[in-house]
C-alpha cells in the first residue's frame, strides 16, 4: 500500500498538470475533432469506448506515471523523467478493457444491483473522497487564502470543475469500486482455510521469529510494544508497567529551547577552545607576512574564557529551569509511589488515576536488560526489580518522574496458536481470495470478445 503523504504528492502534481498534459501527452494532430473523438479505441463484447473518453483515461495514466517519475526524481531514484507514451498507451487500453469485463460481468451476475444501505456506502464514501480532494486543492491552490467559509467553498468547488473533478466521477468510482466487492466475494466464496495450513503458516512464523530475535534480541521487544503480532519470545523479557508523570507541557517547552540555545553556545566554545589549542602549533608559529594579522594566545584566550562565561551561564539558566520543573512534579510523583507500595494496592488503577503515559500497552512494556530505545532512568529500575509485582522509586528522567513495576516475566517459547490462529486464517484467506480474483478475472478476461486500437490514438 502506498503511503498517504507519497500518494497526496502524486495527486496534487497530477492536479497540476492535468490540464496542460490533456492538451500535449496525445500530440494530436486533428482534423475534424468531432469525427475524431467518436473513433473506437476499445471494444468488449461489443460495448465500445470512444476516443474522447479513452483520452482521459490515458492522460490520467500518463499524469500518474510522470508526476510518480517526479518523486521518484526528487529522491535520486530517477537521473531524467522519461515516461514511454506507447507502453503507457498499451497499458491504459488492457485496463479499460479489463474493467469494461469486470463490469459486464457483475452485470451479468446481477451484482449492479445494490441494496439501499449499498447506496449509502457508495454516496458517504464519494462525499468523503470529494471533501479530501477539495481539502488537498486548498491546500495547492489557495494555501494562504483570506476568503470567508462560503466563499472559499464556492472556488475550491470551481477548481475542482475545472480540473475535470466532478462529484458525479467520484460516485461512478465508488460504485464501480463497490462492484469489484461483491464481485471478489462472488468468486471466492467457496474458498476456506484448512487447520493444517494454519499449523504450517505458524510454525514457519515461530522458526522466522526465531532466526531474527538471534540477530537482533530487541526486534521482539520493539514488535510487541508497536502492537505488532509475534509468534515466538525469546529468554530474558519481562513486561514493565509504569507510572509516568510528565513536566509541564510550559517548562518542557522552555527546557527545550534553553537546550536549543546552548547548541550555539557550545560549538563556539569547542571553536574557541581550538583556537587556543592550535596557537602553539608548529604550522601557526611559522612566519608569514600575515603574522602581525593573527590574534594574540591573549586575545584567543579572552575569546575562549567568554564563550565558556555565555556556555556556563546558559547552562546555569538551564540547571535551574529543569530544577524547578521536576520539584514541581515530584509530590504527586511521591503520592503515586506511596499509594503503589501500600498494602493492596492496585497498580492499574494507579495507572489510570496518575499515569500521563497515554501511549503504555495494557501489558506494559516487554523490555531485556540492555534494550534500547528507553530512557535510561526508566531501564535501570525496571531491570533492577526483582520480584514480580515489585514497585521502584520515582526515578527522574527525560519526560519527568518514573514509577515502574515488575508486571510480569515473559516466558521463552512459541505463543499459543489459539492466540493468533484468527489473525493467521484472515492473512492466509486473504491472500487465497486476492490470488482467486486475479486468476478469476484473467479468465473473464480470456473468454471476451476484446479489441483494441491504440493505432487511432497517434492519428
Amino acid at each position: 500500500m502506498k503511503n498517504k503523504a507519497v500518494s497526496r504528492k502524486i495527486l496534487t502534481v497530477s492536479l497540476l498538470m492535468a490540464i496542460v498534459l490533456s492538451l500535449s501527452a496525445c500530440n494530436l494532430i486533428v482534423k475534424d475533432p468531432e469525427v475524431d473523438a467518436r473513433q473506437v479505441i476499445v471494444s468488449v463484447n461489443g460495448e465500445e469506448v470512444l476516443k474522447d473518453r479513452f483520452t482521459q483515461y490515458y492522460n490520467n495514466a500518463y499524469n500518474q506515471e510522470y508526476a510518480m517519475q517526479q518523486l521518484y526524481q526528487q529522491y535520486g531514484m530517477v537521473q531524467q523523467i522519461s515516461v514511454d507514451a506507447d507502453a503507457v498507451l498499451e497499458d491504459t487500453a488492457a485496463a479499460v478493457a479489463r474493467d469494461l469485463v469486470m463490469r459486464q460481468k457483475g452485470k451479468e451476475l446481477g451484482l449492479d444491483a445494490f441494496t439501499g444501505s449499498e447506496e449509502a456506502e457508495i454516496q458517504a464514501a464519494a462525499d468523503g473522497r470529494f471533501k479530501d480532494l477539495l481539502a488537498q486543492i486548498k491546500d495547492e491552490f489557495f494555501p494562504e487564502t483570506k476568503l470567508s467559509d462560503e466563499e472559499l467553498d464556492t472556488a475550491l468547488r470551481g477548481k475542482a470543475a475545472e480540473l475535470n473533478i466532478t462529484m458525479d466521477d467520484i460516485v461512478e468510482t465508488e460504485r464501480n469500486s463497490k462492484l469489484y466487492e461483491k464481485l471478489k466475494e462472488y468468486a471466492t466464496r467457496q474458498l476456506t482455510v484448512s487447520d493444517e495450513e494454519i499449523q504450517a503458516d505458524f510454525d514457519q512464523n515461530v522458526e522466522n521469529a526465531k532466526a531474527s530475535y538471534e540477530s537482533d534480541l530487541s526486534a521482539y521487544g520493539n514488535a510487541v510494544n508497536g502492537g505488532q503480532t509475534v509468534y515466538y519470545a525469546p529468554a530474558g523479557y519481562r513486561f514493565i508497567k509504569q507510572i509516568l508523570v510528565k513536566l509541564d507541557q510550559d517548562d518542557q517547552d522552555a527546557i527545550s529551547a534553553l537546550k536549543a540555545e546552548m547548541a550555539p553556545l557550545q560549538e563556539a566554545l569547542d571553536e574557541a577552545q581550538a583556537a587556543v589549542d592550535a596557537f602553539g602549533a608548529e604550522d601557526v608559529q611559522e612566519a608569514t607576512d600575515a603574522e602581525t594579522s593573527r590574534p594574540s594566545l591573549l586575545d584567543l584566550e579572552n575569546t575562549l574564557n567568554e564563550a565558556q562565561a555565555n556556555y556556563d551561564a546558559k547552562k546555569a539558566e538551564l540547571t535551574a529551569r529543569e530544577a524547578a520543573a521536576y520539584a514541581a512534579i515530584l509530590p504527586r510523583a511521591n503520592e503515586a509511589y506511596a499509594k503503589a507500595v501500600a498494602e493492596g494496592a492496585d497498580f492499574d488503577a494507579l495507572i489510570d488515576e496518575y499515569n500521563d503515559d497515554a501511549g503504555q500497552p495494557a501489558q506494559g512494556y516487554a523490555v531485556f536488560k540492555d534494550f534500547t530505545g528507553f530512557d535510561e532512568a526508566f531501564m535501570k529500575p525496571a531491570m533492577a526489580l526483582e520480584n514480580i509485582g515489585d514497585v521502584a522509586e520515582p526515578s527522574q528522567g527525560i519526560y519527568g518522574y518514573y514509577i515502574v513495576q515488575y508486571a510480569a516475566d515473559i516466558p521463552e517459547g512459541s505463543v499459543a496458536l489459539d492466540t493468533v490462529r484468527e489473525s493467521i486464517h484472515e492473512k492466509l484467506l486473504t491472500a487465497k481470495q486476492d490470488a482467486a480474483f486475479v486468476e478469476t478475472g484473467d479468465q473473464w478476461v480470456a473468454e471476451a470478445d476484446i479489441k483494441t486500437f491504440t493505432d487511432r490514438m497517434k492519428d
